[in-house]
């Protein structure tokens, strides 16, 4: 792995923790439901797209027009 994937590997991991930060927030508190689904839709996808290992698929190269 090279720098730029170590980079986005601990942004990842940033992302992940305020995933599971914000739902444990909004298990515990009362927010609106329609809002906090679309912070934690948010998160999941940046989540998953920074990922090192998902940016080298065949799926998520084709996706964005690298074959």
């Amino acid at each position: 792995m090279n720098t730029k994937d170590w980079l986005l590997a601990g942004f990842e991991a940033i992302v992940w923790y305020g995933f599971i930060y914000y739902l444990i927030y909004a298990i515990k508190n009362p927010v609106n439901l329609y809002t906090s689904a679309l912070i934690l839709l948010v998160l999941a996808y940046i989540g998953t797209i920074s990922c090192p290992w998902f940016r080298r698929t065949k799926a998520f190269k084709e996706l964005i027009g690298n074959k």
